[in-house]
């Protein structure tokens, strides 16, 4: 079973479990305030590690207390079985988190600019040195400007808001500009604007420690999209199709449905 989280929490009917709820996980018991098993711990010795549901009646039990699902009776049914969509999670998820973050440290180390200037200079030159990259290698994207918005939110966090598409083609830019940055290189094409400023300063400012990491993290997570795309289809175009067309029906019809078949 795969979906996104919005769909499961409908599916399944969760009340008190959600991204906006205290108890933000549908698997286990982490918390998104307080001290007690924190979601934000990472790796094998985080706390919500020792509460993650492994049989399907008791995960019934603590998640769905008040009703349950048909699901449930779905032969072979076990919480394994439930998988969130990648495109979610890591496109509209992790992506928009990993592609802002290396962008505004990359910005924060003058490769796109003097850092001392306004952000939106930044992501003028930065968005038009992604154009020229997309040039380069005949690649498409819908991604318009960047501005402040985009990336800053109001809370202060980075998080570049963007398409599961343009995210995907975003993270191989910021992979390779990491990569550059790590190696000391120039970019390859004409009118790129990546590290001129520091190459005219003569590369103002200190190496930066951090990226070995972020150019290590940024790569990985291009082969991985690179693993998504190659990956089988299982729906075929014909049904596509077909589902396509009976959605705009629903959306945009006023006749009856009984009427369709006529």
């Amino acid at each position: 079973m795969r979906g996104d989280l919005d769909w499961f929490k409908q599916c399944w009917q969760f009340e008190k479990r959600g991204w906006m709820a205290v108890d933000c996980c549908f698997f286990c018991d982490a918390k998104s305030k307080g001290q007690t098993n924190p979601y934000s711990e990472c790796g094998v010795e985080a706390q919500w590690n020792e509460t993650e549901f492994t049989e399907a009646w008791d995960w019934a039990a603590h998640v769905l207390p008040d009703r349950l699902c048909p699901l449930l009776a779905t032969p072979g049914f076990s919480v394994d079985t439930i998988r969130l969509c990648s495109m979610h999670t890591f496109c509209l998820g992790l992506l928009q988190t990993a592609n802002g973050s290396s962008l505004i440290n990359l910005i924060e180390h003058g490769y796109y600019g003097n850092p001392d200037g306004p952000l939106d200079k930044h992501l003028i030159c930065l968005y038009q040195d992604f154009k020229a990259w997309c040039k380069l290698h005949k690649i498409y994207t819908s991604q318009r400007q960047f501005y402040p918005g985009l990336v800053i939110k109001s809370n202060n966090n980075v998080t570049m808001t963007h398409k599961a598409y343009n995210g995907r083609v975003l993270c191989a830019y910021t992979a390779e500009a990491s990569r550059l940055a790590l190696e000391g290189r120039d970019p390859e094409g004409l009118n790129r604007l990546f590290g001129q400023w520091r190459k005219a300063n003569r590369h103002a400012g200190q190496p930066d420690p951090k990226m070995p990491l972020q150019a290590a993290t940024m790569s990985a997570a291009e082969r991985w999209c690179g693993l998504i795309e190659r990956a089988g289809r299982y729906l075929h175009l014909a049904l596509f199709s077909g589902m396509f067309v009976g959605v705009l029906v629903m959306r945009f019809s006023t006749l009856p449905l009984i009427s369709l078949g006529k």
